[in-house]
């Protein structure tokens, strides 16, 4: 067992067992992310076989639609603001998952997410600032994988096939260990010929492909032969003929599920018996069935590579093999101020809106944003009023509280006279997080607003008990609790001033929202009543009255009653959050002359403006914003011409 590649097939029972007790609720949290959109999952050699058994369980599970590509072919699509990215890599560091990485910060897709066999890897910092960026990494307890990277694979289709199969409350069964790799044997080759043929095709579907994928991968990268790959299906529309014009050189591996088993002997009956045909089955649907036959070609490659007296697991490389995989994907160019305007009007009117534009409409929408970044640089800012969740806290932080980085930040902002505010959709927990960083002397000037608006107070103040949820929130609950299609989907939390529903499981992006919508739409005096908003995890549903605008005009009135005066026209209080479309709860707080946004925005060009460099998200963007926040004799202005400065991607 002195060779890589056998060394690395002895360790894949160990890999088993430490799969399945790895703790995987981030990375349930992960899926959970990207099986509400779209999916393009980014990957080469073997991580593009995990690539294809994530995109069946995406399809299977969260039935969405899904493309597995390389970096390189990654790079060259023009940029959706639909699509999630899953980037796949063993290690984290190649130069084109790189790339990759910083092509999908760049070009701001609306998830990016990593999966990566390794703890702390390049391409986590490469998407930390990323905007919704996440990142899931583990340590193979066996080390280091050899050239083929065998048991980095394996570990990934355990841990995502279970994390996929909890996410929407479908068990894994049997469990992961009761597949036994050294149990595993290769049925007899009843030909004695296929190891010997120089071109391989080798036939799959469904939960086969993956395996299939690998196959071509392993073989092709070890150099054990040529192989290509197809469906049963697409093999009769063509592909046979290449095989009988090279029968003598030419072998069929037949992967084999029990839901293409009948097309697969009706295929290869076919065949002509001069052609070695080898089948590798499983009787094991779905994901274990996918996860088995992956261990079986694990199997046929060592034995294939002992007859070919090549070890897999250590292939000679070529120098020029060597040179290639440094060239790597060109870097993208530095991003021109321009360019950056562009970007920044672009996530108002969406990619498609601008990629069709005339020159005449871009240059009138530049316009537009110049005049508001001139009005935003003639005012002393007296005031900020924030949101909370994805604006001052991040999700990690959620339950903690924010970085001593931004309690500094808020200090200094109450230091330098300016009143703060703060809009949150959750309760009282949020007082103690802030009292946690910002200095007593100042609670006082720190006014915030709970259950978006509902319920008002200072940071100084205790929270009052509550009262009974309002009577239009009460109908509300009752209509969905009594709905047959959102009761079993949703958790509910009822408060004074807010319903708040969560999803049970992954569901497609905004289609809870507007199953709620329509569930309350039964009853328009009770829908008439209310607001509905979406945030970034929740629905929250509150009285027509309440608003996070309520904490604005609290700062407002602060400040009046400090100067003995209303605020003039040369001064403003700014608004920062991070969901101000229109379905978002920040939307009527950010529809402001002085809006700011860290994440999403509304479309129209004198108000809402996101002006973070590329991919950069939530409290990194509100560091930004509270840099350019400059001293001057009159006071503090947002310095927006200061965000212009030309950067790198």
């Amino acid at each position: 067992m002195g060779r890589p590649y056998e060394k690395e097939m002895a360790a894949l029972p160990e890999t088993m067992a430490w799969a399945r007790s790895v703790n995987i609720e981030a990375l349930c949290v992960l899926i959970g992310r990207l099986a509400e959109r779209p999916l393009l999952i980014v990957g080469s050699g073997g991580s593009a076989t995990g690539g294809h058994l994530i995109a069946r369980l995406q399809e299977f599970y969260a039935r969405q639609p899904v493309r597995v590509v390389t970096p390189y072919e990654f790079t060259l699509l023009p940029a959706d603001e639909m699509s999630s990215v899953l980037l796949l890599s063993a290690g984290g560091s190649n130069p084109d998952i790189l790339a990759a990485a910083d092509h999908a910060v760049a070009v701001e897709y609306p998830v990016v997410a990593a999966i990566v066999a390794k703890s702390f890897s390049p391409v986590a910092k490469r998407i930390g600032d990323c905007r919704f960026g996440l990142h899931f990494g583990f340590d193979v307890p066996t080390g280091k994988d050899g050239f083929l990277a065998t048991n980095s694979l394996l570990a990934t289709a355990l841990l995502v096939s279970r994390a996929y199969t909890r996410a929407f409350g479908s068990p894994f069964d049997p469990e992961p260990a009761t597949i036994a790799a050294d149990d595993i044997v290769l049925e007899p080759d009843a030909t004695g010929g296929v190891f010997d043929r120089a071109l391989l095709t080798v036939l799959g579907g469904g939960w086969a492909w993956p395996a299939a994928i690998d196959l071509e991968s392993k073989c092709n990268e070890a150099g054990l032969g040529v192989v290509t790959c197809a469906d049963y299906r697409n093999f009769a529309h063509g592909r046979h003929h290449g095989l009988a014009q090279r029968a003598s050189a030419s072998g069929v591996v037949a992967l084999i599920t029990p839901d293409c088993e009948k097309l697969a002997e009706r295929t290869l009956a076919l065949l002509p018996r001069t052609i070695p045909v080898h089948r590798i089955a499983t009787a094991d649907p779905g994901p274990r069935g996918a996860i088995e036959l992956l261990l079986r070609v694990f199997r046929f490659v060592g034995d294939a590579g002992v007859r070919a007296g090549i070890d897999p697991g250590r292939p000679r490389v070529a120098a020029f093999g060597r040179r290639l995989y440094r060239l790597g994907i060109p870097r993208r160019a530095a991003i021109t101020r321009r360019e950056l305007i562009d970007l920044w009007i672009r996530r108002k009117l969406t990619a498609p809106v601008w990629a069709g534009a005339t020159k005449a409409d871009r240059v009138r929408w530049r316009g537009a944003y110049e005049a508001w970044a001139d009005r935003q640089e003639t005012v002393r800012v007296d005031g900020v009023v924030f949101d909370y969740d994805g604006t001052i806290c991040e999700a990690e932080e959620r339950y903690g509280t924010p970085s001593p980085k931004m309690g500094a930040e808020l200090a200094a902002l109450l230091d330098r006279g300016v009143a703060v505010g703060v809009a949150t959709g959750r309760g009282d927990s949020v007082l103690d997080a802030l009292r946690a960083v910002v200095p007593k002397t100042h609670h006082e000037r720190v006014i915030v607003g709970l259950y978006n608006g509902g319920v008002l107070t200072r940071l100084s103040e205790p929270i009052s008990n509550e009262s009974e949820p309002e009577h239009v929130l009460q109908d509300a609950e009752v209509l969905l609790r009594s709905s047959a299609v959102i009761e079993p989907l949703v958790t509910t939390r009822v408060r004074p001033t807010q319903l708040t529903l969560r999803a049970r499981r992954p569901m497609p992006k905004g289609l809870l929202c507007r199953m709620v919508l329509e569930s309350l739409a039964i009853c328009p005096n009770v829908v008439a009543a209310l607001s509905i908003h979406e945030s970034g995890h929740t629905i929250d549903i509150v009285p027509r009255a309440v608003s996070k605008l309520r904490v604005l005009d609290h700062v407002t009135s602060l400040l009046a009653s400090e100067r003995a005066r209303g605020l003039s026209d040369r001064s403003a209080v700014l608004t920062i959050g991070d969901q101000g479309l229109l379905t978002g709860n920040d939307f009527a707080f950010l529809s402001r002359l002085h809006g700011l946004s860290v994440e999403r925005v509304s479309t129209p060009l004198d108000r809402c403006w996101n002006l973070t460099a590329p991919g950069r998200r939530g409290s990194a963007a509100l560091l930004d914003y509270l840099a350019v926040l400059r001293e001057t004799p009159d006071g503090p202005r947002f310095a927006v011409r200061d965000m212009e400065r030309v950067r790198r991607p």
